[in-house]
């Protein structure tokens, strides 16, 4: 990894990541480094890049808008509405049962009632899982459709 002062900034050192904890954001480097050199607020960046915004690879934020303009891998949205967006639901604040409801409707909507049996993934911070489950397990997630077993 390479670290800079921030993105378009100056470049500081390159470095080797031996391990990390996420659960204390700390990371483990293979070789030591001289106190004073790293210091809060710099950034880590892929080796070799030029360390100036939109220069690297998008991530997941970028692929999963839900709007018909721009482009997805060179393609261009608007030449294929609604194939390359992402529904969404906007969650302002905690997360409640009309918004779990709302976001399983809307997955039902995409993927179609057919596709139930399909696994998902979900994309989301270890909180937003866990108040996701506890909506889920409290009863206030319903499943609507055909009964099953008839």
């Amino acid at each position: 990894m390479d670290v800079w002062t921030a993105v378009g900034g100056t470049f500081v050192a390159t470095i080797t990541i031996q391990d990390s904890d996420i659960l204390s954001n700390t990371v483990w480097l293979n070789t030591g480094i001289a106190t004073g050199t790293i210091t809060a607020g710099m950034k880590l960046l892929i080796s070799g890049s030029s360390g100036q915004a939109n220069s690297g690879m998008f991530g997941l934020r970028y692929y999963q808008v839900g709007t018909n303009t721009g482009n997805w891998m060179g393609v261009q949205r608007s030449a294929w509405p609604g194939k390359y967006n992402t529904p969404s639901v906007a969650v302002n604040g905690a997360l409640t049962p009309q918004i779990v409801r709302a976001l399983q409707t809307q997955m039902e909507f995409s993927k179609g009632m057919e596709n139930d049996g399909e696994e998902l993934v979900a994309h989301a911070t270890p909180s937003e899982l866990a108040a996701w489950g506890t909506k889920c397990t409290s009863g206030a997630a319903y499943r609507h459709g055909p009964a099953q077993g008839r």
